[in-house]
């Protein structure tokens, strides 16, 4: 037995406008459509959205929207922040050096955080 993937699933309150915004604004594509739950991918990182329409959806428990965080890994932080915030992507910090690692952090319309990192160690 292989863990083959193990995406992150973002509670969001609009589907529609979460996809726009992680496909407009953060430079990812569709990796599956849906009406309350769908995918979306960038080289090696997929994220799900779910919208939350009761207690329990697709056998899971959700979260409530805007209560999430992920983080991503990627090979040029400074250059993933300048495409996010010309894309218009709503940043809360500019990317910083903290203990090896060049990091920012951005939110969806929902507030869920997405943090991304380079390891510059």
């Amino acid at each position: 037995m292989k863990i083959l993937l193990s995406p992150p699933v973002l509670t969001v309150s609009n589907l529609d406008t979460s996809l726009k915004y992680f496909l407009d604004k953060m430079g990812f594509e569709l990796a599956f459509p849906g009406d309350t739950y769908a995918g979306v991918k960038r080289d090696k990182a997929e994220i799900h959205l779910a919208v939350k329409t009761s207690q329990e959806q697709h056998g899971h428990i959700l979260n409530e929207a805007g209560k999430s965080n992920l983080y991503l890994i990627c090979d040029d932080a400074q250059e993933y922040f300048h495409q996010i915030k010309g894309n218009g992507g709503f940043y809360l910090s500019e990317p910083k050096l903290r203990d090896g690692i060049k990091s920012f952090a951005v939110k969806d319309p929902d507030g869920n955080i997405i943090l991304v990192g380079e390891d510059c160690g």
